[in-house]
């Protein structure tokens, strides 16, 4: 596990060995920054990369946009990951597709609720990233609508009166990892792959 932000610092430097890092980001050259959410306590979150074997995650807490700016702009500090928690359970302060893109997860987790995150603007940016097969949701987004929600089985919790439903991930040290849906039984299988480095992220 390695720590990427705490207290309102970041790593200035590439993860050693990470697939990808200290890799050029080409999205940076038209990258926006936002005006600095009122929120502190969300500016001081830890960040962290998972890595089991060849696996890789990557939570960022409720850092902010500008944040994962900097951790993926000049170049890719964190490399390309398997899993990406999104960040602030989608909440339009953060989404960063300067590092959404460039990190190229196989599989995204929405960890909204049915009216808490779920930005309809966050999830496209995800869901239009490089390189990304699958996005899961814990709920599905009420502001989202038919549009902006995953198809119904990567949903784990349809609305707020029956939830509780988690989603469960299984990894193997080759990077193979199952993730299920606890409500319905649904279960899917990414099988291990070699990681692309992030300067093969769209411009």
């Amino acid at each position: 596990m390695r720590v990427v932000s705490s207290a309102g610092d970041l790593i200035t430097r590439p993860i050693q060995g990470a697939p990808g890092a200290g890799a050029p980001n080409p999205l940076c050259r038209d990258a926006k920054l936002k005006d600095q959410d009122p929120t502190p306590e969300n500016f001081e979150s830890v960040g962290l990369v998972v890595r089991y074997g060849s696996f890789r995650l990557l939570d960022l807490g409720d850092l902010t946009w500008n944040q994962e700016h900097a951790l993926a702009c000049p170049n890719n500090l964190i490399g390309a990951m398997d899993v990406f928690d999104t960040t602030r359970h989608g909440d339009p302060h953060a989404g960063a597709p300067q590092l959404v893109h460039t990190i190229r997860a196989r599989v995204a987790v929405m960890n909204n609720g049915e009216r808490k995150g779920g930005d309809s603007e966050y999830w496209q940016i995800v869901h239009q990233a490089s390189g990304l097969q699958d996005f899961w949701q814990l709920h599905r987004s009420a502001a989202g609508g038919a549009e902006h929600n995953s198809p119904e089985q990567f949903l784990t919790n349809l609305n707020e009166e029956d939830h509780g439903h988690p989603i469960k991930m299984s990894v193997q040290p080759d990077g193979t990892f199952t993730m299920r849906n606890e409500r319905n039984g649904f279960a899917k299988e990414y099988t291990a792959t070699p990681k692309t480095v992030a300067s093969s992220a769209k411009p």
